[in-house]
């Protein structure tokens, strides 16, 4: 690669890059058992809590927190919940964010060796609370230099000082990193604009599972499909 000379840093996306794209559905039945647990209507809980909530919950302001998002969803609902209540179906959605922030078969190898190879390596999340709330527990933590999750820095991707941020913590310039992402929330034109050299992978195993997902087609960059081909690059 002609510009590898000048690469300092590889920054990664999370969700559909170094671990799976969870389906839909998976997603739908935690969500039912949480309803379940707090005594609500599981089809009008998805829709105020997953639907209605999002993206506030991905910025962080409205409900910093998964309990806080749950209390406010069920008074949207208007449906008085106890405490013992809210704990328990956090305690749901708290384990289902943990399995599914289990890496990829092949993430922690593909980040040693970048990380032998002398590279930086950053994270740029659109996530939820639970997800920084548990991502010290993970296994990819301790091989992620800079993490910035949307939810805690007030920003999605593809605002261009979700990337800046990443970039101020590793202390690079936007045009010293490769940026790697599924595609999701228009975050590799995001990274192309700031001036980062942004490559898809598609996993296609995984296609069809987000029902948020982009078209697949509109990316015109260089694309990849498994993480070993990032070794490639460095």
């Amino acid at each position: 690669m002609d510009k590898m000379d000048t690469v300092r840093a590889i920054i990664f996306d999370l969700f559909g890059t170094l671990v799976s794209t969870f389906s839909s559905s998976r997603h739908d039945h935690v969500l039912w058992k949480m309803a379940d647990v707090l005594g609500v209507e599981s089809g009008a809980f998805a829709k105020v809590f997953d639907n209605e909530m999002r993206c506030d919950r991905e910025v962080g302001k409205k409900y910093p927190t998964l309990e806080k998002s749950i209390e406010h969803a069920c008074e949207k609902l208007d449906v008085k919940v106890g405490r013992q209540s809210i704990l328990q179906a956090a305690q749901l959605k708290y384990d289902f964010t943990r399995q599914a922030l289990k890496p990829r078969g092949e993430a922690i190898e593909v980040l040693k060796q970048i990380k032998a190879a002398g590279y930086a390596i950053g994270l740029a999340s659109d996530s939820v609370p639970e997800v920084p709330a548990i991502w010290g527990e993970t296994d990819l933590a301790p091989w992620i230099d800079v993490a910035i999750f949307s939810c805690k820095v007030g920003v999605k991707k593809p605002d261009p000082r979700i990337y800046k941020m990443v970039c101020t913590g590793l202390g690079v310039l936007p045009e010293e990193c490769i940026y790697v992402g599924d595609g999701d929330s228009m975050e590799l034109e995001g990274a192309k604009q700031v001036g980062m050299d942004a490559i898809l992978i598609r996993v296609r195993e995984e296609e069809g599972w987000d029902r948020d997902r982009p078209a697949l087609g509109s990316w015109e960059g260089r694309r990849i499909e498994k993480l070993t081909e990032v070794l490639e690059l460095v």
